[in-house]
């Protein structure tokens, strides 16, 4: 299904588009509560099969404001915490607005979770994985091996190199491709 980009081109890539949208004044920042209800909507408007998607108290995110000071785009994470050291990092949506699309918010967004994970204190110890992973439709595969993720065919399991090793399986038959990256 694809080749995963490597480290090098990864941050090539990130630094190519991050510079581009810099200059045309967009900015990135932690989700605050205020920005909740807005992603929300735009989840619940944009994402197969998420007409009720809701943003948890205890989910993070990031947030992508372009220089008229509206939002972008955005995503919403839920991390947990193994007691082995190593962390799984839920991808649960990642959304563009339409005028923003096919710019790079969405990749400079997804390449933002590290920086932004380390600023709500989201950290693997000793010496263990921090895992991010997700769905994603069959068609937006490029978008996440272009950030550097594995993506799984259509329909396959995924299974966590942290924690237990669990496997997990998609309830939503629209994203039924699985994205993973060490972070």
């Amino acid at each position: 299904m694809g080749r995963t980009a490597t480290d090098k081109q990864v941050r090539d890539n990130h630094m190519r588009l991050a510079q581009s949208l810099v200059q045309k004044g967009y900015t990135w920042q932690q989700m605050e509560a205020g920005d909740r209800s807005h992603l929300q909507v735009r989840c619940r408007a944009r994402l197969a099969g998420s007409a009720s998607f809701t943003i948890a108290d205890h989910d993070g995110g990031i947030v992508c404001v372009d220089s008229s000071g509206k939002i972008a785009g955005g995503l919403v994470f839920m991390a947990a915490n193994f007691p082995e050291g190593s962390v799984s990092v839920h991808v649960r949506a990642l959304v563009v607005e339409p005028t923003h699309e096919r710019r790079g918010v969405a990749t400079v967004t997804l390449n933002m979770l590290p920086q932004v994970l380390d600023g709500y204190g989201v950290r693997a110890t000793n010496g263990a994985t921090r895992l991010a992973y997700g769905g994603c439709e069959p068609s937006a595969a490029v978008l996440y091996r272009k950030a550097g993720y594995e993506v799984s065919r259509p329909g396959a399991p995924l299974t966590l190199e942290v924690g237990t090793g669990a496997s997990v399986t998609s309830d939503n038959p629209v994203y039924s491709c699985w994205f993973k990256r060490a972070i």
